[in-house]
């Protein structure tokens, strides 16, 4: 009643009085919060998905050198549980940063990575993992991924809010870890 009272007064001129453009209007109000919620949306999912193909490529390592004889082990053998995680990475498409040569030892290996961004990388490789499992005392491998991940929230939110820290409060890498008992 209200509205057939505004629009028939005369009081509103008649361009605002028609409900032509309000749709416009309000897609341009919520166009940017559609856009951020969007990219948020994606941003997760690559996280989650990067995470768990981190996860895969550990439990690998962890499987090639559970298997491996301890005594045995030196650099050559650290290089080639470092083989496999590269190998399981270059297949899941993870080829932003290269797995690098190993430094360590005796039981204890790191390797550092090469690529454009992989400052953060890092691959340990532990094949002397104290494990208490019901009582009984195993000796396993551990293999920690850390991999750099590259955010687009931060970026897109800079563009709606200048002020925005969101970029600087986001983990800038992703680890993970697997231990597998020592077969020999």
């Amino acid at each position: 009643m209200i509205r057939r009272w505004v629009r028939g007064s005369g009081i509103l001129p008649r361009s605002l009085r028609s409900s032509e453009g309000s749709q416009i209007l309000e897609f341009a109000l919520a166009a940017p919060f559609l856009i951020v919620v969007v990219i948020g949306i994606i941003d997760f999912a690559s996280v989650y998905s990067l995470k768990q193909k981190l996860n895969n490529a550990a439990r690998e390592g962890a499987r090639y050198g559970a298997s491996q004889e301890l005594a045995n082990l030196d650099s050559t053998q650290a290089s080639a549980i470092g083989n496999v995680v590269s190998n399981y990475m270059t297949n899941a498409g993870l080829t932003q940063c290269a797995v690098g040569s190993a430094s360590g030892g005796p039981t204890d290996y790191t390797f550092g990575a090469s690529g454009k961004g992989c400052g953060s990388f890092k691959l340990e490789v532990n094949r002397a993992v104290p494990v208490t499992l019901n009582g009984t005392a195993y000796l396993a491998t551990k293999v920690t991924i850390t991999y750099p991940v590259n955010w687009s929230i931060g970026t897109v939110m800079k563009l709606f809010l200048p002020s925005s820290t969101l970029k600087s409060a986001l983990p800038s890498t992703v680890a993970t870890d697997a231990t597998i008992e020592n077969i020999n």
